[in-house]
């Protein structure tokens, strides 16, 4: 089954995934079954941000800050600001890509991870990996230092020339993602993986029994390991979602004798997405698993 690494300097909780958040020494090396995921933020939103989270922990600069910035204006706040050199100011998300915050080096980093997404889109990406993994962003107060102000100051260069450039390409890598259905990014764009037919592998049971324009729904199990399976779908060569085989199925639990049931899926979509003469293929990762569709699913594709 396949796990996520999720590169991140944000403030959320993140559950069922590994997180990484010190920066990076080398470029990500590929894992057999685990993606990895990198988050980048709109670099005056993440400094607006960084300046609110220095104002209230730091001992040093709090009460300085908060009075540049009510007497200030923007380019004098910044120009006072630039006279603290506290470094973690200047482009702090190159930072977390390459220590030494060589732009270069971190746009080799980024381009090392399967999925590169910006913060502001990622409610998008997790609709293409439900049930999978899960992003809690936590409440964010009303920054006092507004990003939109920073975009017009002539001083703005000097802290986030490096982010910038990070962050457009953060929108290129992303938009080549959406464009390549969710494929990750170490895949060439016309790839499509070798399926392999259940009935030439031991010790898996599966089946997609059911299905209609908004839902499908099936069953996955490892006869031998019975932990849970991921499960990816494909529409028409396109890939569609991705989801896991954790549903109750008591019937398949009985007929195969299991010490647990949990092996059911099933995906409901807001919109119709199936339709009679789809070609819908369903399968088990990492092993890519053809899952074959039988009864009424079977007949509902029928043309």
């Amino acid at each position: 089954m396949y796990t996520m690494e999720i590169f991140h300097f944000q403030h959320y909780g993140i559950k069922n995934a590994k997180t990484i958040q010190k920066p990076l020494i080398e470029r990500m090396e590929c894992k057999e079954g685990v993606f990895s995921l990198a988050v980048v933020r709109d670099p005056y939103d993440y400094f607006a941000a960084m300046l609110d989270t220095v104002s209230e922990n730091s001992t040093l600069f709090s009460q300085d800050i908060d009075t540049a910035l009510s007497e200030k204006s923007t380019d004098d706040f910044l120009a006072w600001l630039d006279t603290l050199n506290f470094i973690p100011l200047y482009d702090p998300q190159t930072f977390y890509l390459d220590a030494k915050k060589r732009v270069y080096v971190a746009l080799e980093n980024l381009e090392s991870f399967d999925y590169v997404v910006p913060y502001e889109e990622l409610g998008i990406f997790l609709e293409h990996f439900p049930n999978v993994f899960a992003i809690e962003k936590s409440q964010e107060s009303s920054l006092r230092f507004s990003a939109s102000k920073l975009k017009k100051s002539s001083l703005i260069e000097k802290f986030l020339k490096k982010d910038r450039i990070l962050y457009s390409k953060t929108i290129e890598l992303w938009q080549n993602i959406k464009e390549n259905d969710f494929k990750p990014l170490i895949t060439e764009v016309m790839y499509i993986p070798a399926f392999i037919p259940l009935e030439q592998v031991d010790g898996f049971k599966a089946a997609c029994g059911n299905m209609n324009e908004k839902m499908i729904q099936g069953f996955a199990v490892n006869l031998e390991h019975e932990t849970v399976l991921e499960i990816e779908i494909y529409r028409n060569e396109k890939f569609l979602c991705k989801l896991l085989a954790n549903m109750p199925r008591p019937d398949i639990q009985q007929k195969f004798k299991l010490s647990s049931g949990q092996c059911g899926f099933q995906m409901n979509f807001d919109t119709p997405i199936f339709r009679k003469g789809d070609f819908v293929e369903l399968v088990i990762l990492p092993h890519n698993i053809l899952i074959p569709i039988v009864g009424n699913a079977k007949a509902f594709l029928s043309a």
